[in-house]
């Protein structure tokens, strides 16, 4: 197999302007996401961030009981890196 090869300031170009394009279009001017803490939410944080401002990001955090407590660190490490607002919601109950 052929490796893969991206131009990564590229690709963030293309994707922030697409969030930013179609959020325009449906007239949204925010976000709210779910932040788990894993790789394919912390990436949808980021730019999100950089396509709306992080003034204009809202991330929610719903740990349950049987989480894996690195999840929320996680999710609250992106959270202080980004500057973005946020919120825990404990969902256990």
């Amino acid at each position: 197999m052929d490796k893969l090869d991206l131009n990564m300031k590229e690709v963030h170009k293309e994707l922030v302007d697409f969030l930013k394009e179609n959020f325009k279009k449906n007239g949204f001017s925010k976000a709210v996401l779910g932040l788990s803490g894993g790789i394919d939410s912390a990436l949808a944080a980021y730019l999100l961030r950089d396509a709306l401002g992080k003034e204009n990001v809202l991330a929610i955090m719903m740990p349950y009981k049987s989480s894996n407590p690195d999840s929320l660190n996680h999710a609250k490490l992106v959270v202080e890196d980004l500057g973005i607002n946020s919120k825990i919601i404990e969902i256990t109950d």
